[in-house]
């Protein structure tokens, strides 16, 4: 039986679109990278979305969707396009539109590590 891995490597720049659902508060985001890289073993956070894509159900920390004003308590349902660079590696989000944008109390977990 054949092992498959888990490093992909991006050889080609891509386009898509897709659609994702914004939960209605931002979390902490901690690249787990970055923590290894820190020398006294804490780790830089960032203020990031918390988006699902609608496609995949794959979650995903994002930092930055270009033209997308969140406002906190909010959930959304967005399209956006992502691009993704080869060379150097790199993935961008830009706002196509708001399908949705409705009022949401709810309470997620406020952490999220990642790679």
């Amino acid at each position: 039986m054949e092992q498959l891995s888990k490093k992909k490597e991006v050889t080609e720049n891509s386009e898509k679109d897709i659609q994702l659902y914004v939960l209605p508060q931002k979390v902490e985001y901690s690249p787990w990278i970055v923590k290894k890289a820190i020398a006294d073993g804490t780790s830089q956070r960032y203020d990031a979305l918390h988006a699902r894509n609608e496609k995949t159900g794959e979650w995903m920390a994002l930092l930055e969707i270009e033209g997308f004003d969140f406002e906190n308590g909010y959930e959304y349902v967005i399209n956006v396009r992502e691009t993704t660079q080869a060379d150097p590696y790199e993935k961008r989000y830009t706002l196509l539109d708001v399908v949705s944008k409705e009022e949401s109390e709810k309470e997620w977990p406020g952490v999220v590590w990642g790679v």
